[in-house]
């Protein structure tokens, strides 16, 4: 979906008129100067979830909340990169922290790499699964199978990731219909325990976990470093 050329003026404007506009003195500088940030930010938001749907660009991943992504220069300023809309792209705070300041074709050289290295690491955790498969249970195939599919959806190993999602999408619930976070930790260990998944437990309450997968040769061996 595109937005009108003259909607990508009006941000450009818009994001330009934080620097140009005067400064307010007194106890409100601060106050007023991050304001318009805001609003800044919030419109050239809307306009680029407009433009390229509510995705990062880099890896794919589609939050619950736009909010949630960052925005990023396509060419970084410090490489001559402008303030406008065409210069903006969407990405998760992960990949914007690994972008940096590449450039563009520097970018989608690593996610290329990305990319190989998920498929391989898909193809050694699937025969090493299938090696396995009659001793493992239902729901923690239907556990591992979410893991993979949040993998191949996302294109990278490993992501910061809320157990209950997990547990949403391999169907794990309690008996009142809500997500088994304790029963979905407990299969996602026995997946680690088995070599089969990268799972470290988010030691703060109510914070992402860290799960992927291992890279290509280091499944079933109980580790291997991302």
């Amino acid at each position: 979906m595109s937005a009108p050329r003259d909607q990508f003026a009006e941000v450009d404007q818009s994001v330009l008129a934080v620097a140009e506009e005067p400064a307010v003195s007194g106890s409100q500088a601060f106050s007023v100067f991050f304001e318009r940030r805001r609003a800044a930010r919030q419109l050239v938001l809307d306009v680029l979830v407009a433009r390229d749907g509510q995705r990062c660009q880099g890896c794919g991943y589609l939050p619950p909340d736009p909010g949630r992504l960052e925005i990023d220069h396509v060419l970084p300023r410090a490489l001559g990169g402008t303030d406008t809309v065409e210069n903006f792209q969407l990405l998760c705070r992960r990949c914007n922290r690994r972008k940096g300041h590449l450039r563009p074709d520097q970018w989608h050289a690593a996610l290329a790499r990305d990319s190989v290295a998920v498929m391989a690491a898909l193809r050694v955790t699937m025969a090493a699964a299938a090696a396995v498969r009659p001793r493992i249970p239902s729901v923690e195939h239907a556990v591992l199978a979410a893991v993979v599919a949040r993998v191949t959806a996302a294109m990278r190993l490993w992501d910061d990731v809320y157990v209950a999602d997990i547990a949403v999408a391999a169907g794990v619930v309690d008996a009142a219909g809500e997500p088994d976070t304790k029963e979905t930790g407990r299969r996602l260990r026995a997946l680690r325990d088995r070599g089969l998944v990268v799972y470290e437990p988010s030691s703060i309450r109510g914070r992402p976990s860290r799960l992927g997968l291992h890279t290509a040769g280091t499944a079933m061996s109980g580790g291997g470093d991302l």
